[in-house]
């Protein structure tokens, strides 16, 4: 297995050779100490052993910082934390492990956490406890606007229910519906319903979201007016990886597979030329970073329509005409920044 704490090998090699006195020693110590604490191992600690340093050799002792167990403070508490951290029981303690799995778990957002790090009788071992707090594990919202148009129906409703740790696995659920409010008229109008499923396990999040839409509008002809309508369901599935972690930043990669399915109509009968049946990928990088109280959060990523998973033929366009199999560069980015507007 790989060393964790290969690279105070390598920083004690930078003074090798060096000649140095009591308060070099005790710099040596202090230093190393410090650059482990800057990798989030904030319980392994550098000692110095008696020795004969007649020899021309230092030795210095490293004592790993381990988790003897993780445990929730409330032992009857429904749920886990095993899917939240990319660590556990045995395993060498590094704040940025158990950050990640704060962080997880606060996803929830009516979970509030926070964390003890307390130590045992062993040498380098402790134990971590979660403090769990939990509200109302299920939000109910229901809105109305105008912000549709005539043919969608101006007036459109929306309800949604949304669950916290529906499986007690740090996971989040939601469930939604919108109709337009234009009831009884097939000749205008809109609806549908979104679903969407999260659930984490360390530095990954696998993500599951569903959602379609239905639309009616007229057509005027030269002698009647027509109904068009049409649908279209989507399934989008998204695994990120959280890549590296410090303080003030999360560095990720995510994979992105997304199927959308279409059909239009004129009366009731098809327009089997509109019918949809595509494909595709995306690859991408994310970074969060914090500059005090602000928050920077960015994406970028390569997309790319494909053929596979039963998607249908490319248009047989000429070149710079409409394709299936397009390549898309995506950049987004958020910056958020409070402020108080009066005390």
């Amino acid at each position: 297995p790989q060393d964790r704490f290969a690279f105070a090998n390598a920083w004690l090699a930078h003074y090798a050779g060096a000649c140095i006195g009591k308060a070099g020693v005790d710099t040596l110590v202090k230093g190393l100490s410090q650059e482990i604490l800057s990798r989030g191992d904030i319980t392994t600690r550098v000692l110095l052993p008696e020795q004969d340093l007649s020899t021309g050799a230092l030795k210095l002792a490293l004592i790993p910082g381990v988790i003897r167990r993780v445990r929730f403070a409330d032992e009857k508490l429904r749920g886990t934390w095993k899917t939240a951290f990319p660590t556990g029981d045995g395993e060498l303690l590094n704040l940025r492990d158990l950050e990640q799995g704060i962080e997880q778990m606060k996803r929830v957002t009516s979970q509030h956490v926070s964390m003890q790090i307390v130590p045992t009788d062993m040498p380098g071992e402790s134990d971590v406890i979660l403090d769990v707090k939990r509200g109302k594990p299920w939000t109910v919202v229901a809105s109305i606007d105008n912000s549709g148009t005539h043919a969608t129906g101006k007036l459109q409703g929306n309800l949604s229910v949304g669950i916290d740790n529906p499986l007690g696995l740090n996971d989040l659920f939601s469930i939604g519906v919108n109709q337009d409010l234009q009831l009884g008229d097939r000749g205008l109008g809109s609806h549908g319903w979104n679903g969407f499923y999260s659930i984490p396990w360390g530095y990954w999040t696998a993500t599951l979201a569903a959602y379609t839409n239905t639309y009616y509008q007229q057509i005027d002809g030269v002698n009647q007016r027509f109904v068009a309508s049409g649908n279209s369901q989507t399934v989008d599935m998204k695994l990120h990886r959280v890549l590296a972690r410090s303080q003030n930043d999360v560095f990720g990669m995510q994979a992105r597979l997304s199927r959308r399915f279409g059909r239009s109509f004129i009366e009731d009968s098809e327009i089997s030329r509109q019918r949809r049946n595509n494909t595709f990928v995306e690859f991408g990088l994310t970074d969060r970073h914090y500059f005090g109280g602000a928050q920077f959060d960015g994406t970028l990523a390569y997309r790319q329509g494909i053929g596979a998973f039963g998607a249908q033929d490319d248009l047989p366009a000429a070149g710079g005409g409409p394709t299936y199999r397009y390549k898309m560069a995506v950049l987004d980015a958020n910056l958020s920044v409070p402020f108080a507007i009066a005390r």
